[in-house]
């Protein structure tokens, strides 16, 4: 068996189904409570593309100073999650069926 097939039949369980339903407002809501539920805190995650508030430090108009300073409080595409960590998995896996299951 793949790891996409393992992935796969992971999130139909998180889900209470044996195939993987589309994303829909009363799925939406039964993976939030499985998140809330399972998570661990403190959680960091990796951003993978910039956020809109970032774009005029990127391209090099915004004060690196100022904007080191703000992402201690934004979201940044460069905050990180350890690939090890169960909260990985756990974000890895919703991201994929948010993305290809709508």
């Amino acid at each position: 068996m793949s790891d996409l097939d393992e992935q796969l039949r992971r999130i139909a369980r998180t889900l209470g189904k044996n195939e993987i339903p589309e994303v829909n407002n009363k799925t939406l809501k039964t993976y939030l409570a499985y998140l809330k539920k399972t998570l661990e805190f403190p959680c960091y995650l990796t951003g993978m593309e910039d956020f809109s508030w970032e774009e005029r430090y990127i391209f090099g108009y915004g004060s690196k100073a100022e904007y080191e300073e703000l992402k201690k409080t934004q979201p940044s595409y460069t905050d990180t999650i350890d690939k090890r960590s169960k909260n990985y998995l756990l974000l890895d896996d919703f991201s994929v069926w948010f993305v290809n299951y709508r």
